[in-house]
């Protein structure tokens, strides 16, 4: 009985880990750059005092690497060896199409100034076509801003299928 137990568990685990949302979010307003797996992982790249952050969350696990910093290793003495040559399948054009419309936009808004009045206007209606076809919110604006808001979610579960159904 305790092996029916066992098993249940495992599945619950595969399914959470198949079933469970990473998400890329950045949002300039915030200064918001991060990419993570549910709550359970995630990396987030700060801009503080000229400096750049890559701040790491492993459960309760933190790291925060500086990413000028300069490192102290030794490099490392390069060993040169013979490459052979393996015959790797390479994905079609199909999958990998399969496997970007398997990503969902949940966020998208994106708004430029050039500070050029007359690219600026050129631009204009370009990006209002651009708006209408696309469906999504992509702005000139004329006073100095320039906004990007995008998350994207996407799991396991869909980039499998979408490897499997094309």
């Amino acid at each position: 009985m305790w092996w029916l137990i066992l098993i249940l568990i495992v599945l619950l685990i595969l399914s959470y880990l198949l079933f469970a949302p990473f998400v890329l979010e950045i949002d300039s307003n915030k200064g918001l750059y991060s990419i993570r797996f549910h709550r359970i992982i995630s990396a987030n790249l700060a801009l503080e005092q000229e400096t750049i952050f890559i701040k790491i969350k492993f459960a309760w696990w933190r790291k925060e690497i500086n990413l000028l910093e300069p490192t102290t290793k030794k490099p490392e003495q390069i060993i040169q060896t013979k490459h052979r040559n393996k015959s790797r399948k390479k994905l079609s054009f199909k999958k990998m199409a399969g496997i970007l419309k398997s990503f969902r936009i949940r966020k998208f808004l994106i708004s430029v100034d050039t500070d050029n009045m007359q690219v600026n206007g050129i631009m204009y209606p370009i990006c209002l076509l651009a708006q209408n076809i696309s469906g999504r919110q992509i702005e000139i604006n004329f006073v100095g801003e320039n906004i990007i808001l995008l998350k994207i979610e996407n799991n396991i579960a869909r980039i499998v299928w979408a490897f499997i159904k094309k």
